[in-house]
């Protein structure tokens, strides 16, 4: 029976699991109902002196927004069972309904289909359909994946007396589906999803990857999706910006995560370098490094990584201009470390500026730049090392340390701890301070770029200064330990 009825005398059904009603789509159709009039009936059911919703939720509120005192209704007399059903099944059948939803109606679907069974009721000792379903369907499954000698006769019984009920139930959904399926990859987003992650999927209508992937990030990850004043969740992510949640596939939001992992991992790395430091604070500042290095005093280390032939405009003059001076600075007891590049026009320059007592190998494995055509790849960089005349033996207490090539990975963005393109691993540094100093010591860089050997330095009670002629260079030293004035 279809009649006019006062809209404030419907009230939405305790069965609608639909949780988002969009705001402009509402308004769209309010207006068209304005225009045109209802084109299709709510469906209500009598109860008491007014009426419950079974179908046309978004109908009902649009008619609301236009201020319309009446809305024309099917009436229907049904008991709660038959009204829950119906109730689902209109949902299912709707195509806006975001994959939480659908999963929220086929479960209302299964648990009105049984819910009068007493065995099926009393399953689990709660009143939640979710958890019915959950128990019922995991039961049948345990026998779709044992043999039947494994399993007991209560449990043969109760598989009996339910497949064949719960498969024509699937089979007669609105929309058709394997409940093994169902039980593995739908049933989980409606009992294991953290509220918020459930809250995000449905407003912005995510499909089932979309969801796992979401529900998945980390916390930190989490914490960058935001709601715009217009009500869409964005991701601040860190390659993109804000990003429409919506607009952003199962394996766009797994990226986010793990970038948002490596952003975790870079800071916690940054805390505890500061926190390594903090009694042994390396100091540098903004200064070029000819100007720096004659202020200083003597030191019983030099440990750098200058600028390779490929950021100097002549390597044989540059390397003129700093070496010497840079050595004469270092005590007749100490040692000296200068890390170069590997192609021979550098090596000839340096050599032939001041030989080294040796040269080291630092390679790395982890690494690698583009294959050249008439070559083969880089994956190292010579030190050269220069033992000054009165320099005492080195303390390698660990053998594979003196080893005059050095394999420890370079710093790799990848893993959230590289602060600078050619940054030194700090594994590197810290062998070469305990090789050659002792707590107390001074340890200079000229050319310390983000701190690196510096802060290897200040770990190991060691005085360290530097100086670098880029400030953001040395803003990030500073956010890692070392003291700037900047």
């Amino acid at each position: 029976m279809t009649k006019k009825l006062k809209t404030k005398s419907i009230f939405p059904s305790p069965y609608q699991h639909r949780e988002q009603f969009s705001e402009d789509k509402l308004a769209e159709l309010a207006a068209s109902i304005e225009r045109d009039g209802l084109l299709q009936p709510v469906t209500v059911r009598p109860v008491g002196d007014r009426y419950e919703l079974i179908a046309g939720e978004r109908r009902w509120r649009a008619v609301g927004l236009i201020g319309s005192e009446d809305i024309l209704a099917r009436v229907m007399d049904v008991d709660d069972l038959t009204a829950r059903r119906l109730c689902a099944a209109e949902n299912l059948q709707r195509e806006d309904l975001s994959q939480i939803e659908e999963v929220d109606a086929v479960i209302e679907m299964v648990d009105a289909e049984f819910i009068e069974d007493d065995e099926y009721r009393n399953m689990p000792k709660t009143n939640d359909p979710k958890t019915r379903v959950a128990k019922l369907l995991g039961r049948l499954h345990t026998r779709k994946i044992n043999d039947d000698e494994k399993l007991t006769d209560s449990a043969k019984a109760f598989s009996n007396k339910f497949i064949t009920k719960v498969e024509r139930v699937f089979a007669n959904l609105p929309k058709p589906m394997d409940w093994h399926s169902f039980y593995q990859n739908d049933l989980p987003l409606a009992i294991k999803l953290a509220p918020e992650v459930r809250s995000w999927a449905i407003k912005s209508k995510l499909n089932k990857s979309q969801t796992k992937a979401l529900d998945k990030l980390p916390d930190k990850a989490k914490e960058q999706v935001k709601e715009r004043e217009d009500g869409e969740l964005v991701v601040s992510t860190l390659m993109d910006g804000d990003v429409p949640l919506a607009e952003m596939s199962a394996r766009e939001i797994s990226r986010h995560g793990r970038l948002a992992n490596l952003e975790k991992r870079h800071e916690d790395m940054t805390l505890e370098s500061v926190s390594a430091v903090r009694d042994r604070q390396p100091t540098v500042e903004l200064a070029d490094a000819l100007e720096w290095l004659n202020r200083q005093d003597q030191c019983d280390l030099l440990l750098t990584d200058p600028p390779y032939s490929t950021d100097v405009d002549d390597i044989n003059e540059f390397a003129k201009s700093w070496l010497p001076l840079a050595l004469s600075k270092v005590k007749s007891t100490g040692r000296a470390y200068v890390c170069v590049g590997a192609y021979p026009e550098e090596l000839h320059a340096y050599t032939s500026v001041a030989m080294p007592t040796q040269i080291l190998v630092w390679t790395y494995r982890n690494t690698l730049g583009p294959s050249p055509k008439m070559g083969y790849k880089l994956n190292w960089q010579a030190i050269l090392y220069y033992a000054m005349p009165d320099a005492p033996p080195l303390d390698c207490p660990v053998m594979v340390e003196q080893f005059s090539v050095q394999d420890i990975n370079a710093p790799d963005g990848r893993l959230g701890d590289r602060y600078h393109a050619w940054q030194k691993p700090d594994e590197l540094g810290k062998r070469f301070v305990n090789h050659s100093t002792n707590r107390g010591d001074l340890v200079l860089d000229p050319f310390c770029c983000t701190g690196a050997f510096l802060l290897a330095a200040g770990r190991v009670g060691r005085v360290a200064k530097g100086c670098d002629i880029s400030d953001e260079n040395l803003r990030i030293a500073k956010s890692r330990g070392c003291n700037y004035d900047c």
